[in-house]
C-alpha cells in the first residue's frame, strides 16, 4: 500500500514540476475550451498541476489542468485544433515540422517561377515559387496574404487542373456574360418579391434582401 502511495506522490509530484517548469503567469497559450478545440488565453495563476487562464476575447477565467494548456509556439496542435488561429501567429518554419494550414508572414525571399499553389480549402492559387524542400514547395500567394508550405504546386501553363479546381482563375467572356445574366434574374426577383412587401416593418423582417424607404416604400436593396 506505501508504495502506491509512493507512486501516485510521484506523478502528482512530477506533474506540478512540469507545469512550473513549462509555465509562468502572464504567458501566452493556448488552452483547451472544449474537446480538441484551443483558444488563445493567458495564465493568470499557476497552482500545483492546475492552470488558470484569462480567455482573450474576455471570458471568465477558467481552471484547467496543466495538460490542457500548450504553449503559444511549439505546442504540437493541429490547425483545426486552434478555433481563434490567425495568419498573425508565429507557428514552425520548417515544412516537417507544420501542418498546411500554417501561413507565414511575408518574408523577404526572392521570388521563383509563378504557380499555382493548393490552399488548404482545397482550390489552387496563383503564387510565386520561393524555396522547395523535398516534397514541399514555399510560395508566395499572388494576393500577399502571406506565405505557406504546400505540398502540391502546378505550373502556371501545361497545369491540366479542371477550371473548378482554381480559386482565383480568370473568367472567360461567356462565364462572365452567364455570371452577369444570372445577377439580373436574381435582382428581377427580390425586385418584385420586396415590392410586394406594403409595410415598414414587413419589410425590415423579410428574409429577402429589402430595405425600406419612406418615399418609395420596401425595394431590393442589391448585395
Amino acid at each position: 500500500m506505501k508504495k502506491v502511495f509512493v507512486y501516485v506522490g510521484l506523478i502528482f509530484l512530477s506533474g506540478l514540476l512540469y507545469a512550473q517548469a513549462q509555465f509562468q503567469v502572464g504567458d501566452q497559450v493556448y488552452a483547451e475550451w472544449s474537446s480538441n478545440s484551443y483558444y488563445k488565453a493567458t495564465i493568470s495563476k499557476i497552482e500545483g498541476n492546475t492552470i488558470e487562464v484569462k480567455w482573450q476575447d474576455g471570458s471568465s477565467p477558467t481552471m484547467l489542468d496543466a495538460g490542457k494548456v500548450k504553449p503559444r509556439k511549439d505546442h504540437g496542435l493541429q490547425r483545426n485544433q486552434i478555433s481563434d488561429w490567425d495568419a498573425s501567429d508565429v507557428g514552425p518554419t520548417k515544412p516537417g515540422e507544420m501542418t498546411l494550414w500554417e501561413v507565414l508572414p511575408i518574408s523577404d525571399k526572392k521570388a521563383g517561377k509563378q504557380i499555382y499553389g493548393l490552399y488548404t480549402n482545397g482550390l489552387y492559387y496563383k503564387a510565386v515559387e520561393l524555396e522547395k524542400k523535398g516534397a514541399d514547395t514555399l510560395v508566395r500567394w499572388d494576393d500577399n496574404s502571406g506565405e505557406m508550405w504546400t505540398n502540391s504546386v502546378k505550373p502556371r501553363k501545361g497545369h491540366g487542373l479542371q477550371p473548378d479546381s482554381i480559386g482565383d482563375r480568370e473568367l472567360t467572356k461567356a462565364e462572365i456574360a452567364e455570371r452577369e445574366k444570372a445577377k439580373q434574374v436574381d435582382t428581377t426577383k427580390y425586385e418584385i418579391s420586396c415590392s410586394k412587401l406594403r409595410s415598414r416593418s414587413d419589410c425590415m423582417r423579410s428574409l429577402y434582401p429589402c430595405a425600406w424607404a419612406d418615399r418609395t416604400g420596401c425595394g431590393y436593396r442589391g448585395y
